[in-house]
This record gives structure tokens, C-alpha cells and sequence, in this order.
């Protein structure tokens, strides 16, 4: 059978024991895991006495499958666990979690070594990425959840709805995804310093189209945009242009935009498994709803859109 390692890392402003405790309580993984928000129907099943040796818990969901974890071992700095996927095929795993202080705060490792069924060879690669950057968004949650006790991220499945047709101004760019936000950033800085110097009034929420992401790369090809109805002279490598009238199927963020992945996340997977057919280019795009300026992080409201054919 073909084998595979993932492993990813973060550092977390919360001491080692408390961090170790929390993730033996499966209890407490609902808070932050990254699979079990992409289905609200989702079922989970607790057995054992929470935070020991033997305690596990199941889900079965439509959009998630079925599987169920174990805590096998329990040491200083590590936890082991057996992990075992009955849909959408069966497979098994194990998971470590290592932890190491670093000063005043936390390294978290979190480990799978796996293996897919044999007619499944061609997926190695791909599950890799997947896997992995479900970890990260899953990291990123237990990060704040240890540090503030909530976690701001919340998925809405709005479906399929229709996007009128819009014109904007934008800036074209491409760059990988640990870049992709500090440009975006700049990028919106930019065109919102050359509206007010120019006393245009935006026609809608500021948006971004996303043309391409690369999954083995890691990088994006995106343009960020400012509705604007009339013409414009514009900076060099600027582009004023027209998003056309569309099918897309939404899912609602609300919450860090740190986040958001977990709606893109919930959008492709409800498409794949409703069988819906999205477009490869442009993939989708995030409406920005409103200003995070003047709107707390928990508050931030995103539509995440995938293009339909």
C-alpha cells in the first residue's frame, strides 16, 4: 500500500501542559478542528473517560465521512493516537503530537503517517497537500483557541446563487500563499488611496477574483478588485474590466480572515461530493463584506465563491 507522512508545525502562546491536556479531551477538538465545521449534520460519538489512555470519539456526516480516533499513549511532551477512515474509502493512521517549550511559548507538531489503498497510488502526492493544509487551518484554530479560548471562524453553506454582472478596477498579481495576504493588504491600500484622490465612488464591496490556485506550489494567481462603473485612467499594470454575471456556490465566513480557508475548504468539499461542477479558471472569488478597519476580527464577513460551469 502507498505510504505517506504529513507534519506540520505552529507556536503557541500557552504553556505545554495546558496544550497537552486539551488535545487528549477530545471534547475539545469540535472547537478547533478543521474537518468537523464543514458539516453542521456531522455526528459525534464519545466513549472512554475524557483525556486518558483508551478514550476516543467517532463522527459519521455526509460531507466529512466516517472514521473514528483513539488516544493511545500519553507521555511529558508527546501523544499518540490511531486514527481509522471508514467513508469515503477505509484507511488508517497514526498521530503524533509532539510538544517542545520554546521560551514563553509552545511548539506544536502535529504528525500523520498513513497509507491509501492500493488503487488509490496516483493520490499520494495530492493527499499530501490536502492533508497538510488541512493541518495548517486546524493549527491555526487550536492556536487561538488556546490563547483566547474561542475561536473566531464560522462557516455558512449558502449554495448556489447568481452574481450580477460587475465593473471594477483591480490589480493583477501572482504569488504564493504565504505572500498572498501582506500583498493583498498593500494591494487594497492602493486602490482604496487612488479612489479617494480621485473622488470615485466605489459601486459596490471590494472583491477578489481568483484565476488559478496551485495546490503543489503553493502560489495564486489573483486579481483584487474595487467596483467602478465609468472609465478611469489607471497606474501602469492596473486593469479595469468587467466581472460577468455568473452561477457560483457560496459559503459565508464570518470571523479572522486568517480563517477564510475553512470556507473555501467547506465550498470545494460540498461541491465535490454534491457532484456540482465548478470551473477551473477562474476558480472563485471572496466578496468582502465589510470593513475590517472598523469591524472586530470576529465580526469580518466573507463570501467565498466557486465559479460553476
Amino acid at each position: 500500500m502507498p505510504k505517506f507522512q504529513v507534519e506540520r508545525s505552529i507556536n503557541i502562546d500557552a504553556p505545554k501542559e495546558k496544550i497537552l491536556k486539551s488535545l487528549a479531551n477530545y471534547k475539545e477538538w469540535k472547537a478547533w478542528s478543521p474537518w468537523l465545521l464543514m458539516d453542521e449534520n456531522v455526528q459525534v460519538t464519545y466513549t472512554g473517560e475524557d483525556g486518558t489512555v483508551g478514550s476516543a470519539y467517532s463522527w459519521d456526516g455526509y460531507y466529512v465521512g466516517s472514521g473514528g480516533m483513539e488516544l493511545r499513549k500519553i507521555q511529558e511532551n508527546t501523544l499518540e493516537m490511531k486514527l481509522d477512515f471508514f467513508k469515503p474509502f477505509k484507511s488508517k493512521a497514526d498521530i503524533f503530537w509532539e510538544l517542545e517549550n520554546k521560551g514563553s511559548s509552545t511548539k506544536v507538531t502535529w504528525k500523520m503517517h498513513s497509507s491509501l489503498p492500493f488503487f488509490l497510488f496516483f493520490m499520494v502526492k495530492q493527499m499530501k497537500v490536502w492533508i497538510g493544509m488541512d493541518y495548517e487551518r486546524g493549527l491555526r484554530m487550536l492556536k487561538e483557541y488556546m490563547e483566547t479560548e474561542s475561536v473566531s471562524s464560522q462557516v455558512t453553506v449558502d449554495g448556489i446563487q447568481k452574481k450580477d454582472a460587475i465593473q471594477y478596477i483591480g490589480i493583477k498579481r501572482e504569488s504564493g500563499f504565504e505572500e498572498l495576504g501582506e500583498i493583498m493588504k498593500k494591494d487594497y491600500e492602493s486602490l482604496f488611496a487612488f479612489i479617494r484622490e480621485h473622488n470615485i465612488e466605489p459601486k459596490g464591496v471590494p472583491f477578489s477574483i481568483y484565476n488559478t490556485f496551485n495546490m503543489n506550489k503553493r502560489t495564486s494567481e489573483f486579481v483584487s478588485c474595487i467596483p467602478y462603473e465609468g472609465n478611469v485612467t489607471l497606474p501602469e499594470g492596473w486593469v479595469q474590466d468587467i466581472l460577468p454575471s455568473c452561477e457560483v456556490f457560496q459559503v459565508t465566513h464570518e470571523g479572522a480572515y486568517a480563517h477564510v480557508g475553512n470556507a473555501w475548504s467547506t465550498a470545494i468539499t460540498h461541491t465535490r461530493t454534491d457532484k456540482i461542477k465548478t470551473k477551473k479558471k477562474p476558480m472563485g472569488y471572496e466578496f468582502y463584506l465589510n470593513d475590517p478597519h472598523t469591524t472586530e476580527k470576529k465580526d469580518l464577513l466573507t463570501e467565498v465563491c466557486l465559479a460553476l460551469r
